[in-house]
């Protein structure tokens, strides 16, 4: 795209596509100039024949009998170079164009089952950090749609796509309809404003519910008067930044070490805490079974201590009655070591 706007890359397929029609007519015009002076040349197949033996053997195989043979045959010689060329910069320059392209954004992702970042800020590279380290090595694809001129961080199997996540168009080329999830970010490239970047991120929200519903929505927002507007969408899960960081610096202040448990238990970096917050399927062992039941079978099988249970509809249940019974379709919440 970026070598087609200065005009290299046409210019270069007409070139070729013009030494390839001049080539092509040579052996018609060798044929009228030889046919009745040269034995050789006696059949418009002789002709194509001789030129094919000229460019392989980088010269005329023929002594020919007329000026103009002689013409034509340095011209195919000529001809043949500079086809040859100008095929070679034509390839060279598409790749080359290709990988600009990609490196700008400027293309169609074709990924499926991937996460699918809207939007970018400062605490995007930590996310896509923390979900390389969580997904265990699977290497889940990530795509970033974002309106920045180049990709914000070079990650494996991370492909950026430049746009305006706010666009329908722009939500297609970064495969929403085939993403599994989608992490909106509160996009403070263009603005300070924290009004503004919601006010952004809602219209985010709103294209992205209203193009798949189906997939699995979690919203950066800035300010919690905002929130109610957010719920409006649909969208899935809400993170209002200010609001949790302001509660964990309070419980952090009032209890100590609350600070350093909760960012061992949302971190996979075993290096800083090996146990990690997971959710369990309600699997057929599972499904009727009482709460405490479920919390000593896990605890005893597997080491980890199930906090709470997630319905169906997403709510969550926090600490549950010891008598609560579990369904299908519904997940546990479970402290749990890595590995």
């Amino acid at each position: 795209m970026l070598l087609e706007r200065t005009g290299i890359t046409p210019f270069l397929s007409r070139s070729f596509a013009v030494l390839l029609v001049i080539l092509i007519a040579c052996p018609l015009v060798l044929w009228l100039f030889e046919r009745r002076a040269n034995a050789e040349i006696q059949t418009v197949p002789n002709a194509y024949f001789w030129m094919w033996r000229t460019l392989m053997e980088q010269g005329s195989p023929l002594e020919f009998q007329t000026a103009g043979g002689w013409l034509v045959s340095y011209l195919v010689v000529i001809v043949g170079v500079g086809l040859v060329a100008t095929g070679t910069a034509t390839i060279v320059s598409r790749l080359v164009d290709l990988l600009l392209r990609r490196q700008s954004g400027m293309y169609e992702t074709h990924v499926s089952e991937h996460v699918l970042i809207c939007g970018w800020n400062a605490r995007g590279r930590t996310i896509i950090e923390e979900l390389r380290v969580s997904d265990g090595g699977d290497r889940q694809p990530i795509v970033i749609l974002a309106d920045l001129p180049a990709a914000p961080i070079d990650a494996p199997e991370t492909v950026f796509v430049r746009g305006d996540p706010a666009r329908k168009e722009d939500l297609a080329r970064a495969g929403l309809e085939r993403a599994a999830t989608a992490i909106l970010l509160a996009d403070d490239t263009h603005s300070s404003s924290p009004h503004d970047i919601d006010g952004k991120t809602l219209l985010t929200a709103l294209s992205v519910e209203s193009t798949k519903p189906t997939c699995y929505t979690c919203v950066e927002v800035l300010l919690a008067e905002n929130v109610e507007h957010f719920r409006q969408v649909s969208a899935d899960e809400l993170i209002v930044t200010g609001e949790v960081t302001s509660l964990l610096l309070a419980s952090a202040a009032t209890d100590h070490g609350v600070s350093r448990i909760v960012g061992d238990l949302l971190t996979h970096d075993t290096g800083r805490g090996p146990d990690n917050l997971r959710s369990i399927d309600v699997s057929d062992s599972l499904e009727g079974a009482r709460f405490v039941d479920a919390l000593v079978g896990l605890k005893r099988e597997r080491a980890a201590i199930a906090v709470a249970v997630v319905d169906s509809n997403g709510a969550v249940d926090l600490n549950p009655a010891a008598d609560r019974r579990l369904s299908r379709g519904e997940r546990v919440l479970a402290i749990m070591r890595d590995g």
